[in-house]
């Protein structure tokens, strides 16, 4: 007689979220989100924002650098029919490094590359004295790079930044960058009174910023609402764009006009021209 036996099939414990719980999980998540993206997108804008001073202070202290080994002449900003940039000048020489873009870019690793800029394009050369280019101090054209090739050794940068200069040929007004290839009178840096309040160059594209287009300087850090600048006496600083000649919208060239200035400079805001000193 076989006795009866019992077998008990004993499966695993499983458990799975309920519809209720999955949903609070996913709100979690979505909440963390909402909460870090901000957070992180600051940092990112923080960093870009350093990196970019970081350049500027670097390009600075390589024009004092020249202007130390060329009788206290800074670099003209440009010469030989506008053809010859103060960039160009500065590689050549040997005063700063920056890849050649000659067949490739916009070339990013570079000291003369703003983090906070725009890289999708170049800026045609052909369009820099067109008055309506750029249109703001938000517009996206003035963060471009400028590609320039150097007619003594060919190599091709591409600039992020403008100098802050003029055409004047007087040497006790004006921009303190100049040209020399129409017998302007160059600006020796022992004439910089105030160094470290005047201003050599900024976020933004080529320069004369009283002459041509005053947009030509651009926001770029924080949210497209400050741009940093480079100082005679070395240093980089961010500003507020709204606190600039022009503010933070549309700027006009007469925002850089004497009355204009002395009327809207306040304590601690930099320096454009000479006889501001």
């Amino acid at each position: 007689m076989q006795a009866n036996s019992k077998r008990t099939s004993i499966l695993p414990c499983t458990s799975a979220f309920t519809l209720v719980e999955l949903l609070v999980v996913i709100g979690i998540i979505g909440l963390l989100i909402g909460i870090l993206l901000p957070a992180l997108s600051k940092a990112r804008e923080a960093a870009n924002t350093t990196a970019c001073l970081a350049n500027l202070h670097q390009i600075a202290v390589a024009v004092r650098t020249y202007s130390a080994d060329n009788n206290n002449y800074p670099m003209p900003v440009t010469y030989t029919g506008d053809t010859y940039y103060w960039f160009n000048i500065l590689v050549d020489t040997h005063y700063l490094t920056a890849p050649n873009g000659t067949n490739a870019g916009p070339q990013i690793r570079s000291v003369f590359y703003c983090p906070g800029s725009n890289t999708t394009d170049l800026l045609s050369p052909s369009l820099i004295d067109v008055t309506n280019i750029p249109a703001s101090r938000t517009d996206a054209r003035g963060a471009m790079a400028w590609r320039i090739s150097s007619p003594q050794t060919g190599i091709t940068i591409d600039c992020w930044y403008g100098a802050n200069a003029d055409q004047s040929s007087d040497p006790a007004l004006g921009f303190p960058l100049r040209k020399v290839d129409t017998g302007l009178v160059m600006i020796k840096m022992n004439q910089i009174k105030r160094s470290s309040e005047m201003v050599m160059f900024f976020d933004g594209i080529m320069w004369h910023l009283g002459g041509m287009n005053a947009n030509r300087l651009n926001a770029r850090h924080l949210f497209r609402t400050r741009t940093n600048l480079a100082f005679f006496d070395g240093h980089a600083q961010s500003y507020p764009t709204s606190q600039l000649p022009g503010g933070i919208g549309v700027a006009s060239t007469s925002d850089f006009s004497m009355p204009s200035l002395n009327a809207n400079r306040k304590g601690g805001s930099p320096l454009w021209v000479l006889d501001q000193q």
